[in-house]
């Protein structure tokens, strides 16, 4: 394995997907054939002031989002016009504290198609998930855009296991990430 101190494979891929060159037949030929690529690390994760040794893993596959539902689209009536295809990226962190384990995940999905709302190398979700003893917490990051002023924004919704317990929801945070017409 791998030996990183620090796992930034999401902004590695969006600098990519921003910069790189258009996603033509090449990309495709390699990533349009439904196999994930896997990448397993060894993990140094800080917590409770002591450097905790655990395993990441990266897996990146492309596949075909809806951002209406915020959800990979298995529906095979839906619209091509209401799906967007996406780099996914799900980052697994394992590591234990000497008392009890940490179970992390981050999701992350980038356009990889420009239109149907959506700019070529968009983050359009970002997820993050995780589980130990205390309990399990959950939030996301999704683009939204808003119908009245055609404003795509990031609202992030989050459930925490500890006070303020119970579900929280921001619709709206943060500058446009997307203007239309």
């Amino acid at each position: 394995m791998n030996r990183a101190r620090s796992i930034a494979p999401c902004a590695t891929l969006a600098a990519f997907l921003a910069t790189g060159p258009a996603l033509a037949d090449p990309f495709w030929d390699h990533w349009g054939d439904g196999k994930a690529e896997i990448a397993a690390y060894d993990l140094v994760y800080p917590r409770y002031g002591v450097e905790r040794s655990g395993t990441a893993i990266a897996i990146f596959v492309t596949e075909t989002f809806a951002p209406s539902a915020g959800v990979k689209s298995e529906d095979a009536s839906r619209p091509a016009s209401e799906t967007v295809p996406v780099m996914k990226l799900n980052l697994v962190q394992d590591f234990a504290t000497g008392v009890y384990d940490y179970n992390l995940m981050t999701s992350a999905f980038v356009a990889l198609d420009a239109g149907r709302g959506v700019d070529l190398g968009r983050t359009v979700k970002i997820a993050f998930s995780a589980q130990e003893w205390c309990g399990q917490v959950y939030s996301q990051a999704r683009l939204e855009r808003s119908q009245e002023r055609h404003l795509g924004r990031l609202a992030r919704v989050e459930h925490r296991c500890c006070e303020p317990a119970g579900p929280y929801e921001e619709r709206v945070f943060g500058q446009a990430v997307r203007a239309g017409r």
